[in-house]
C-alpha cells in the first residue's frame, strides 16, 4: 500500500513539474510572450495551488495510512515474535513426539518379532499336534476295537452267568418250596400226634386219680373191717387189703409209666413240633430270602442291560465323532486361517501407522510455512479459517482407532496406545496452532 501511495505521489510531482516547465519556457512563447506568459503562468499557478491542495489531502490520508499501517507492522512484528515463541516451543513437542514415535516404533517392532516368533512356535505346536493327532486316531481306533470286543465278551460272560443263576435260582426255589410243603404235612401229622398223647395223658392221670381215691377209701375202710370182723378174718381181710394195696400199686405204677412215656411221648412231639415250626418259619425266611435276591438279580440284569446300552450308545457317539473330527492335512486349520488373517491386519495397520507418520512429517512442514500475515486479515475480517488436510488426518487417525479396537488381543494394546496417543497430540497441537492463530 505504501509504494502505491508513493508511486502515486511521483507521478503527480512528475506532471506538476512538466506543467511548470512548459508554462516557463522561454521557447515555447508566442508573439505576445509576456501577456500570453502571465496568463498562462496565472492559469498554472491555480492549478498548482490546486494539485497542492489535492496533494497534502492526499498526503494526510498518506500519513494516516502511514500510522495504521506502522501500527499494523508493531502489532504484526509483536504476533510473529509469540509465533517464533510457539513454533520454538512446538518443534519442542514434536520432538518429544518424535521420541515416542520412535519408542512406539520400537515397540512395535518388537511385538511384531514376538508375533513372528509366536506365530513360528505356533507352526511347531500344529506340525506336534497334526502328529498327535493322527497318531490318536490310530490309537482310538484300536483301542475302539479292543473295547468293543472285550464289552461283547464280557456281555456274553454276565448273560451266561445270569441264566446260570436264573436256573440255580428256580430250582432252589422249587426245592424249598418242595421242602415248605413236605415240612407242612409232617407238621400236621407231628400236631395230630401230639393231640393224641395229650388226649391219653390226659386219661391216665384220669385213671390214676380214680386209684389213688379208690386206694385211699381202701385205707380209710380198713380199720372200721378190721373191728367189725373176728380175729381170723382180719388176717385174710389184710392179705386181700395188702394184695389190693400190691395189685393197686403196680397199676399205679404202670399208669405212672404209662404216664411219664406218654409225657415223654408229648415232650417229644412238642421238640419235633417246634423244630418244625422253626425249620417252616426258616424255610420261609430262606424263600424269602430267595425271593429278595431274585429281585435284586433281576435289578442288577436290567442295570447291566441298561449300562450295556448306554455304553454301545456312548462307543457309536464316540466312532462317529471321530470319523467326523478326522484331520485332514489338506485341508487349513481355523487356527492357522485366524492366524493368516492377523498377520494381514498387523501389515495393514504398519501401513497406516506409516502413512500417519508422513502425514505428521507433513503438518509439521505446512504448520512452519504457513504465513501468519494471510490469516490475521481473514480473522479480522471474521471469515472462518479451516484446515481440511488436518481434519482428513484426523478422519483416518479416528478409522484407524476403530479398526485397532477390533485387533487380536495381543495386538490391539499396543496399536492402540500408539494411535490413540498419536492422535491426542494432532489434536492438542491443531488448537494450540489454531488458537496462536487467532489471538495473532
Amino acid at each position: 500500500m505504501l509504494s502505491n501511495i508513493r508511486r502515486t505521489i511521483d507521478q503527480t510531482l512528475d506532471s506538476a513539474d512538466k506543467k511548470f516547465e512548459a508554462a516557463f519556457n522561454p521557447a515555447a512563447s508566442t508573439a505576445d510572450p509576456e501577456a500570453k506568459a502571465t496568463s498562462e503562468s496565472a492559469g498554472y499557478v491555480m492549478s498548482l495551488e490546486n494539485m497542492r491542495d489535492v496533494l497534502q489531502s492526499e498526503l494526510r490520508v498518506a500519513e494516516k495510512k502511514i500510522a495504521t499501517l506502522s501500527q499494523l507492522l508493531d502489532a504484526s512484528s509483536k504476533s510473529k515474535k509469540s509465533i517464533q515463541e510457539r513454533l520454538a516451543g512446538k518443534e519442542t513437542e514434536l520432538q518429544a513426539i518424535h521420541s515416542k514415535l520412535d519408542s512406539y516404533q520400537s515397540q512395535l517392532d518388537t511385538m511384531t518379532r514376538r508375533l513372528e516368533e509366536t506365530m513360528a512356535l505356533v507352526a511347531e505346536a500344529q506340525e506336534a499336534r497334526d502328529a498327535a493327532q493322527s497318531e490318536l486316531a490310530e490309537v482310538r481306533t484300536t483301542e475302539l476295537g479292543e473295547l468293543k470286543e472285550r464289552h461283547s465278551a464280557e456281555v456274553a460272560e454276565l448273560s451266561t452267568a445270569l441264566d446260570r443263576l436264573r436256573e440255580e435260582h428256580a430250582a432252589t426255589v422249587a426245592q424249598q418250596d418242595r421242602a415248605a410243603q413236605s415240612g407242612t404235612e409232617e407238621l400236621r401229622d407231628t400236631r395230630e400226634r401230639l393231640e393224641v398223647a395229650e388226649a391219653r395223658v390226659a386219661e391216665v392221670e384220669a385213671l390214676l386219680e380214680d386209684h389213688r381215691q379208690a386206694a385211699a377209701e381202701l385205707l380209710a375202710e380198713a380199720p372200721e373191717r378190721a373191728t367189725a370182723t373176728e380175729a381170723p378174718d382180719q388176717t385174710e381181710l389184710i392179705d386181700t387189703l395188702r394184695d389190693e394195696v400190691a395189685e393197686l400199686t403196680g397199676r399205679l405204677q404202670t399208669l405212672s409209666s404209662v404216664a411219664q412215656a406218654a409225657r415223654a411221648d408229648a415232650d417229644r412231639y412238642k421238640q419235633k413240633f417246634a423244630g418244625s415250626r422253626g425249620e417252616v418259619f426258616s424255610t420261609q425266611q430262606e424263600l424269602t430270602t430267595l425271593r429278595g435276591d431274585k429281585l435284586e438279580l433281576q435289578g442288577q440284569l436290567a442295570t447291566l442291560e441298561t449300562d450295556n446300552a448306554q455304553l454301545q450308545t456312548a462307543l457309536d457317539a464316540k466312532v462317529a465323532e471321530l470319523e467326523a473330527t478326522r484331520y485332514h492335512p489338506a485341508d487349513p486349520t481355523p487356527d492357522q486361517a485366524r492366524l493368516e488373517q492377523l498377520q494381514a491386519r498387523l501389515r495393514e495397520k504398519q501401513e497406516a501407522v506409516e502413512k500417519l507418520r508422513a502425514r505428521v512429517f507433513e503438518l509439521e512442514a505446512e504448520a512452519r510455512s504457513s504465513d501468519p500475515y494471510t490469516i490475521a486479515p481473514q480473522l479480522a475480517r471474521g471469515k472462518k479459517v479451516t484446515h481440511p488436510p488436518a481434519l482428513a488426518a484426523l478422519d483416518e487417525l479416528f478409522a484407524a482407532t476403530i479398526e485397532a479396537l477390533s485387533l487380536h488381543p495381543l495386538i490391539r494394546v499396543g496399536v492402540s496406545f500408539y494411535v490413540i496417543t498419536l492422535h491426542v497430540v494432532l489434536v492438542i497441537a491443531m488448537l494450540f496452532s489454531l488458537r496462536g492463530r487467532g489471538e495473532s
